[in-house]
């Protein structure tokens, strides 16, 4: 989701390809689990993974959320690739009607990777 769509490496050990159409610029074309070929937009992609936990906490709690609050760690993108990052969360969390936050990890002295036992 960082990565600019005219400058996506490709590893030919993925079972997947590239391509766009008129609406967006990077599709991932796959065999679908019905045997069909699908192509869908990074975003969708990852509003179908977003789900999962989504489904977790509305059980839990009892309903589904409204908002969700994202900690992007910037050790390794540039600004940028944190601009491409966000607004690809931006256009997930729409798909799914959900707003979304981003924590400001200028503002924050803990490396929680770093410090994360499990």
């Amino acid at each position: 989701m960082s990565l600019p769509p005219d400058n996506i490496p490709i590893d030919k050990a993925w079972v997947f390809t590239f391509t766009k159409d008129d609406k967006n610029p990077v599709l991932l074309k796959f065999d679908n689990f019905d045997g069909t070929i699908k192509g869908s937009s990074p975003s969708f992609l990852m509003a179908m993974y977003l789900r999962q936990p989504l489904k977790v906490i509305e059980t839990k709690v009892g309903e589904k959320p409204k908002e969700i609050s994202l900690w992007i760690f910037d050790k390794n993108f540039n600004e940028k690739e944190i601009k491409r990052i966000k607004q690809r969360f931006k256009e997930s969390c729409r798909l799914l009607k959900l707003d979304v936050y981003f924590v400001d990890t200028e503002s924050s002295k803990v490396d929680f990777v770093k410090y994360c036992h499990n």
